[in-house]
């Protein structure tokens, strides 16, 4: 995501300059692997795994009925039959086994860190060193642990590998529309249809829309009728099932209606949150698998969610400020907040005010931009390539590590 001077253009995305070194993904996958194999003997848990898998009487059968079933009525607060239906698939081949649940988890999140890898190398000028870096450390992190650990969590991990396959197509259709290719509408497509599988997976696709507009923004369109009509379907889609999923959260009592926080404090809570999920991102420090509300004293909340959100303040203007001065920090910061947007808690739904899982999708592009960083900027032109990558490989150790404890 290295930004050119001001005469030269950005770099046409998906246009290979190097072939990728197989041999070195491959080490890449075995390294998360063996990070991860741990887990397929656990058992299942009692956290929505009775209600998702093991007490679920909708997937206990591939009969039409259940099928209509999944793909027409909400279930458990939630409207997501793909999610379901990859339950269905595994109860068919697997019974209640929670090894082949784990292991098809693996699977998953390994077929999922070779799609980080790409989306990665687009955005590091296609240094292919810098993006088998930025997907090892993003796949390894011990913030991924409750998605690819726990099998009720499955929805993360479906969610995100259509997410990143409509990111990947449409970065390839905003090439074909500078090259003028005849391929552009298969292109769009395909990143609508990858678009929809991600959605019926998890309502936290929605958040796809803004991100296809700040690749637009990143790679220069012109904000034509074009631009815009194009994301139409989209915004559709976007709309029903969002109202859906609402709904769906309400009629099973998700969504707070106590009335114990104002919409100042869920702002505030949102401001907490946004700085977490970005911090823990690179320094998974004191997790847990329950994250409680916060108390408040009369009616003032911990200090630290008052200067979470002046920090946040400063934040928002210095990016307004740079908002056609450095694209490279703006699409970073830009793509964090609208896919971790939805679950800052503006609108508290469920028990807990932050989840580690919600980390799966928007840590991506801080790897990319931290990788773009060290492997790309000239002030480390002279830097010893060989001390980087031994840090990065301690990191990724220790981040092993941790995730095993």
């Amino acid at each position: 995501m290295k930004q050119p001077k001001k005469s030269a253009s950005v770099k046409k995305p998906g246009k290979t300059s190097q072939s990728v070194p197989v041999y070195l993904l491959a080490g890449v996958l075995l390294f998360v692997l063996v990070a991860f194999y741990s887990s397929i003997k656990n058992g299942f848990t009692n956290w929505d795994d009775p209600s998702l898998i093991t007490e679920n009487p909708l997937i206990k059968e591939l009969s039409l009925t259940n099928l209509k079933r999944i793909f027409t009525e909400n279930y458990f607060g939630n409207y997501q039959p793909l999610h379901l239906f990859s339950y269905a698939l595994e109860y068919h081949f697997f019974g209640l086994n929670p090894e082949g649940y784990h292991m098809v988890s693996i699977m998953m999140h390994l077929v999922n860190t070779i799609l980080v890898f790409y989306v990665v190398r687009f955005f590091t000028q296609e240094n292919n060193m810098a993006a088998l870096s930025g997907a090892l450390l993003w796949a390894i992190n011990p913030m991924r642990t409750e998605s690819v650990c726990w099998a009720a969590e499955r929805k993360d991990m479906l969610y995100a590998m259509f997410f990143f396959m409509a990111m990947l197509s449409y970065l390839k259709y905003v090439s074909s529309i500078k090259m003028k290719s005849r391929q552009e509408l298969i292109l769009l497509i395909a990143a609508f249809l990858f678009f929809t599988l991600s959605v019926f997976s998890k309502a936290m696709a929605v958040s796809l829309i803004p991100v296809l507009l700040l690749i637009d923004y990143y790679y220069k369109r012109k904000p034509d009728f074009r631009l815009f009509a194009e994301k139409i379907p989209f915004a559709l889609l976007a709309v029903l099932m969002g109202l859906r999923s609402v709904s769906a959260a309400s009629a099973e009592g998700s969504v707070d209606t106590s009335g114990n926080y104002t919409i100042l404090d869920r702002l505030f809570f949102a401001s907490q949150n946004l700085l977490m999920y970005a911090i823990k991102s690179i320094f998974p420090f004191s997790q847990s698998a329950f994250y409680d509300y916060p108390e408040k004293a009369g009616n003032f909340l911990p200090y630290s969610y008052y200067i979470s959100g002046f920090v946040i303040v400063l934040i928002s203007g210095y990016l307004i400020s740079r908002i056609f001065k450095n694209r490279e920090l703006v699409f970073i910061c830009g793509y964090f907040i609208a896919t971790v947007f939805l679950v800052l808690m503006i609108l508290p739904v469920g028990p807990t005010i932050f989840n580690e899982r919600y980390t799966y999708v928007p840590s991506v592009m801080i790897f990319a931009g931290t990788m773009n960083f060290l492997f790309n900027e000239k002030r480390f032109a002279n830097f010893n390539r060989n001390i980087l990558m031994a840090c990065i490989i301690l990191t990724a150790i220790l981040y092993a590590y941790k995730t095993n404890e």
